[in-house]
């Protein structure tokens, strides 16, 4: 009997965390029998998934290839006593009879799977689905139509015929082993398989501002309306360096839900919250209910957020070539002020952020106005 070991998310549920953390110790989860095969999908099986359901917000024939690398790869090379980890958050929702055939092809028998699965309340995972969304996409899911169905995606996996064993864990920092989702992971894995199971800690990841959430979404609409549904490399770039500088310091506020899109979120998925403790006792998942503000139902991202900076909106603003294309022929006095502004007042940090927005005016062909910027000295010479 071929054996899996399957983490199937939630999306939003420390999935990178964990993925990066197993590719890590590849080598040591051999030594104790679990294969953890990737190829080039970098650090997960996402890939895996687009074999069943063909689409991606990239390249899906690439996706595709790889996805097909990693079935004959396992199949090449695993052993009866290996047990197969896969790891791709979008698992959850599929319906594990339709996975079923990517398992046959790795080994054709019969397969005995054990499920590992992160939830986490909706009004929790909204505003990280919003932001995900603006990634690829001018729109997001609206906060009245935001259903997540987990108590039925749980049941179709626990109740599904070849799965012998069945972990639901919240995602929750407050009951997380040691506050942390990947010691968490290493613990259920190792009561699944007895064995000793240490994972590395890697770097969680990082979040949009609120302010960057709202840039964003402007750049999609006005630069790349045609190119919803799909990643672009305009808003890849301007996506790293917002991340890039959050990662040294956060421009601007931390995203948080308004009151009244929380209770928009926690009203369509109350009746779910109930059935969903009532069938898995233990996951205890808690709604937050916002406020008694109606929801308004706004096409802008900004309607979402409980609070953001229209200065520091405009001052990002300024910085980027495609809102101001002056960059082009040299640094502008307005870039050269925002810049001033949002960078932060130690040293260290600000020497950090003003060589990344040097790269991403290089990046981007603006070399003369790249030039100005001096990350040794601390400051931005004044333009001519």
């Amino acid at each position: 009997m071929a054996k899996f070991i399957l983490h199937v998310g939630d999306a939003k549920c420390g999935s990178t965390s964990i993925q990066g953390s197993l590719k890590q110790a590849r080598a040591s989860l051999l030594e104790n029998g679990l294969v953890y095969e990737i190829g080039s999908s970098g650090s997960n099986h996402i890939d895996l998934v687009r074999l069943v359901r063909p689409h991606s917000r990239g390249n899906l024939e690439e996706s595709l290839v790889r996805g097909k690398e990693i079935v004959e790869s396992l199949r090449a090379t695993l052993k009866k006593d290996q047990t197969v980890l896969l790891s791709a958050e979008n698992l959850l929702a599929l319906p594990p009879e339709e996975f079923l055939p990517i398992l046959r092809q790795i080994s054709p028998e019969d397969p005995e799977i054990k499920v590992i699965a992160y939830v986490r309340a909706p009004t929790d995972m909204y505003l990280s689905y919003a932001q995900q969304a603006l990634k690829g996409n001018r729109y997001f899911p609206k906060p009245e139509s935001f259903h997540r169905p987990l108590d039925r995606f749980l049941s179709a996996w626990r109740d599904f015929p070849f799965v012998s064993e069945f972990r639901v864990r919240p995602f929750d920092r407050k009951r997380l082993a040691g506050g942390d989702v990947t010691e968490d992971f290493a613990g259920v894995l190792q009561e699944l398989t007895g064995r000793e199971i240490a994972l590395p800690q890697t770097a969680r990841n990082r979040s949009l501002s609120a302010e960057q959430m709202i840039v964003l979404q402007n750049l999609r609409r006005s630069v790349l309306p045609d190119h919803d549904g799909k990643l672009h490399p305009i808003s890849g770039r301007y996506i790293r360096w917002f991340l890039q500088l959050n990662k040294v310091e956060m421009i601007g506020h931390k995203p948080a839900l308004s009151g009244a899109a929380c209770g928009a979120v926690a009203k369509i998925n109350r009746r779910m919250v109930a059935r969903l403790n009532a069938l898995f006792p233990g996951v205890d998942m808690v709604l937050r209910e916002g406020d008694a503000t109606t929801w308004k139902c706004g096409a802008d991202v900004a309607d979402l957020l409980a609070d953001s900076s229209p200065e520091t909106v405009s001052q990002l603003t300024s910085l980027m070539p495609h809102f101001s294309p002056e960059l082009h022929q040299g640094m502008t006095a307005q870039a050269r002020n925002a810049l001033e502004a949002l960078l932060s007042s130690d040293p260290e940090r600000r020497r950090k952020q003003l060589r990344l927005t040097k790269q991403m005016l290089r990046d981007s062909d603006c070399v003369p106005a790249a030039r100005v910027i001096r990350p040794k000295l601390l400051r931005v010479l004044a333009p001519d």
